[in-house]
């Protein structure tokens, strides 16, 4: 009798273990799918990161070309800018258009009117 006890004790026992193994089995399956999921967005957010970089590296490579095109624009207006005013001193008779007219010019702009 303490035989059949015994063996039906065991049996409980391997039936209990056999049941948590299976769960356990089951819990890794599922584990080993979030893993693969995770490891895929981990890839995905890489690619995305490094995507991001390029881009950042394009806007800085195009923003300092248009900072060096825009400079020389801008250098350029200045420079016509003195031209217009040269002109336009020479045209009223001015010698110089950053020093002013001239005393004799001016009296001489004065007589003819």
């Amino acid at each position: 009798m303490t035989f059949y006890l015994i063996s039906i004790a065991l049996i409980g026992a391997l039936v209990l273990a056999t049941w948590r193994v299976a769960r356990m089995h089951r819990e890794i399956r599922v584990l080993r799918a979030h893993h693969a999921e995770f490891e895929r967005s981990l890839t995905d957010a890489t690619l995305a990161l490094a995507k991001v970089g390029r881009l950042i590296d394009g806007v800085y490579g195009e923003g300092g070309r248009m900072l060096l095109e825009l400079g020389m624009r801008i250098e350029e207006g200045r420079e016509l800018a003195v031209r217009l005013q040269d002109l336009a001193a020479r045209r009223d008779g001015d010698a110089d258009p950053r020093t002013g007219p001239r005393p004799q010019a001016a009296i001489v702009s004065a007589g003819r009117m």
